[in-house]
């Protein structure tokens, strides 16, 4: 008697996939189903499945050597990627290294700038001081020098008033000396006139 289940697994035990395996055990069934199986009949059967096994075992092979270079592929893949991948890493390295350089440089800058500002506002600070001084001292100074003009100004005023009161005194004098001359003219003349 025919076991198809341990013709199926002698034929995939040899390298051959299930699906052909059942393709074949198929084909001997139906052979021998019939019940009339000759000698030629199971020759034909053979050759075709040995045709079979040695296509199976060709596809088998082929499989295999894409197999193998798709390994291959993913191998020199996986190769270039860490290498890129170092490469990247060194690069970031330096990078990192780089920025580190231009941060610590830019603190020791920002700390002269600091150092450098904080001079010159204790020098604007003196000069600011030195200023109000100055400008004190000059208010002082012109302070002082009004005091004097006022003091030249109310003793030219004094002397203009006494000399303005002087001079209208005299002018007074004059005129009433001038009255007086006059009056003695005009009675001059009236006794003049009087007497023709």
């Amino acid at each position: 008697m025919f076991n198809a289940l341990k013709y199926i697994r002698s034929l995939e035990a040899s390298g051959i996939e299930r699906a052909q395996a059942e393709a074949q055990v198929q084909l001997v069934i139906d052979a021998i189903g019939d019940e009339v199986a000759t000698k030629t009949d199971a020759s034909e059967i053979k050759l075709e499945m040995a045709r079979a096994q040695t296509e199976s075992k060709g596809h088998f092979s082929e499989v295999k050597t894409e197999m193998a270079q798709i390994r291959t592929e993913i191998f020199e893949l996986r190769t270039e990627l860490k290498t890129e991948i170092a490469e990247l890493r060194t690069e970031i390295g330096e990078v990192r290294a780089e920025l580190k350089t231009e941060i610590s440089e830019l603190h020791t800058e920002i700390v002269n700038v600091r150092a450098e500002l904080k001079t010159e506002i204790a020098e604007l600070r003196t000069e600011i001081g030195n200023v109000r001084m100055e400008f004190k001292t000059e208010v002082a100074d012109l302070r002082k020098e009004i005091r004097g003009v006022r003091e030249e100004l109310k003793t030219e005023i004094a002397d203009l008033r006494a000399d303005l009161l002087k001079t209208t005194s005299e002018i007074i004098f004059k005129m009433g000396a001038l009255h007086v001359a006059s009056m003695a003219f005009i009675v001059g003349a009236v006794g003049l006139l009087i007497k023709f």
